[in-house]
């Protein structure tokens, strides 16, 4: 976890949403006044990230079992022996907000019925031993459909490198943002994502650069558990 939303907003992690809105609106407030004491304060981008994962019921669900998993394992144990997490429970697909069924975030194969965006926590995959697998045979780089949440335009392009089961990074001519949302298709996956963070691309300044964290992900396999390339 990179940053601990809790403490940069100075609020518990048993906070209510009250308690989080509040807290946020005074931060706000004491910056429009004095803005000499922003060093007092993380950058208000960040600040507005804290709170826009800390005020979503869905997001703040998968933040917190991220962040209670980190601290019960400071040393990371070997895959092989390690022991998957009791998956996140979302009431909401985290990709259009749908209401999901209980416990159907539980399968691997579990998808929204209203988007089709995968259910499935991205962290239980790392203790699947055909997921691994499917990730060690994976190319550099991949080509990318994905739709931004909330927008009409559908079918964005982009190019992916750096693939983990945590995330990736996806070139593409758009121009996302920080905290945007995006639902992933490629041919060996689908996810549900967060843009985490945006640069121009140093080669081609038309592109940006974009570093995407998985929320949920679901992983194409044909019989076998093996990675389809016609998928």
């Amino acid at each position: 976890m990179q940053q601990d939303y809790y403490k940069i907003l100075g609020v518990p992690p048993d906070a209510t949403a009250d308690t989080i809105r509040t807290r946020y609106r005074i931060i706000i407030q004491l910056l429009n006044a004095s803005p000499g004491r922003a060093k007092e304060f993380a950058s208000l981008s960040v600040i507005n990230e804290a709170f826009r994962v800390l005020s979503s019921s869905v997001e703040r669900g998968y933040y917190d079992r991220a962040r209670q998993y980190e601290e019960a394992s400071p040393v990371a144990a070997p895959l092989e022996q390690s022991v998957a997490p009791e998956p996140v429970e979302p009431q909401s697909c985290p990709f259009c907000e749908a209401p999901v069924a209980a416990h159907a975030s539980h399968t691997p194969e579990a998808a929204c019925g209203t988007c089709g965006a995968p259910l499935c926590s991205a962290q239980q995959h790392a203790h699947l031993e055909d997921s691994r697998r499917i990730f060690d045979r994976l190319p550099f780089s991949l080509r990318v459909t994905f739709v931004r949440a909330g927008a009409s335009q559908q079918g964005c392009k982009g190019l992916s490198s750096d693939l983990s089961m945590g995330g990736m990074r996806l070139l593409t001519p758009q121009r996302l943002a920080v905290g945007e949302r995006l639902l992933l298709v490629c041919d060996f996956c689908s996810a549900v994502a967060i843009v985490r963070h945006v640069q121009a691309n140093p080669e081609d300044p038309a592109l940006s650069e974009c570093g995407l964290q998985f929320v949920t992900l679901h992983l194409k396999r044909q019989r076998g558990g093996l990675l389809s390339a016609s998928a």
